[in-house]
């Protein structure tokens, strides 16, 4: 059970980089086209812009780290009670549960970038 477990949140986090990824590459490509508007005339914007596109660099590669989390204790005991619920009402509470958890892996990962980002625009 455990083994297929960690397989099914491998399989969640996975899902869950491709899309943070996704998100951070339509935002690196926003930027880029910024940049090039912007570097001609505006040198603190420009230092600033390619602050924010070398942080979302670091989180497109730490995204990958989540999927390490698939031995996540919480993630792993919520997935293994949703496998055995029989009962419908009781299994969207526990999906919501796994999202919940998800959520939490993730922003652990984001919250540093988040400040990188932050201090960049400062």
């Amino acid at each position: 059970m455990q083994t297929e477990t960690n397989k099914i949140a491998e399989k969640i986090l996975k899902e869950a980089v491709f899309y943070i990824q996704s998100y951070i590459s339509i935002k690196q490509h926003e930027l880029k086209a910024y940049l090039k508007e912007v570097e001609r005339w505006n040198e603190n914007k420009r230092y600033a812009i390619q602050s924010l596109l070398t942080s979302l660099d670091k989180a497109y590669n730490e995204a990958n780290n989540l999927i390490n989390e698939q031995n996540n204790v919480a993630l792993n005991e919520a997935i293994q009670k949703l496998l055995t619920e029989q009962r419908k009402s009781q299994q969207k509470f526990l999906k919501a549960s796994i999202a919940d958890i998800v959520e939490s892996i993730i922003q652990k990962y984001w919250e540093p970038v988040i400040d990188t980002c932050g201090q960049s625009l400062q």
